[in-house]
């Protein structure tokens, strides 16, 4: 009797349900949303950028998405608005309370990379940037399944047809 093990990594990875493995994609959304929690405060925010923004730092490389840029982790302090000298009073109060929310998102990001939520209120009003760029042929099933997800969360949450 021949039997069959599935990779423990790559492309061809499926969890036990049979549902492409997006360990891949999890962990570019979780670094984005570690690294950048003013821009990204969950998957799907950060999935709209990944599959729908022209210029936005990826590239595809053999069925997945892969920064142009030389990643590093950036510091809390980094991932802060610093404050004006000229900010007083509730001016002040605004930077601080936005620098407390940042740092809570930076430190959440593991579940926050894991977790559909809105799109940030700009991207909806403006309508720019929701439909996700056609994917190659070659793109990964991890990929792939990010997609529908993207679209099926935009959907669900928004009332929005983006394919």
């Amino acid at each position: 009797m021949t039997q069959t093990t599935q990779p423990s990594s790559g492309p061809d990875r499926q969890r036990p349900t049979g549902e492409p493995d997006t360990t891949a994609v999890d962990s570019i959304v979780e670094r984005m949303i570690r690294n950048y929690p003013a821009l990204f405060a969950n998957r799907t925010q950060a999935l709209r950028h990944l599959l729908c923004v022209l210029g936005n730092g990826y590239e595809w490389e053999d069925g997945a998405l892969v920064s142009v840029f030389e990643e590093r982790e950036r510091t809390d302090e980094e991932v802060q608005w610093e404050v004006p000298d000229w900010a007083t009073g509730e001016i002040a109060e605004r930077y601080a309370e936005d620098n407390r929310r940042f740092l809570d998102i930076r430190h959440r990001a593991a579940e926050l990379a894991r977790t559909p939520g809105p799109l940030e209120r700009a991207a909806l009003e403006s309508g720019h940037y929701l439909v996700p760029k056609p994917l190659p042929e070659d793109a990964r099933p991890e990929w792939r399944a990010a997609a529908a997800e993207y679209e099926e969360t935009v959907h669900r949450l928004h009332d929005w047809w983006v394919s």
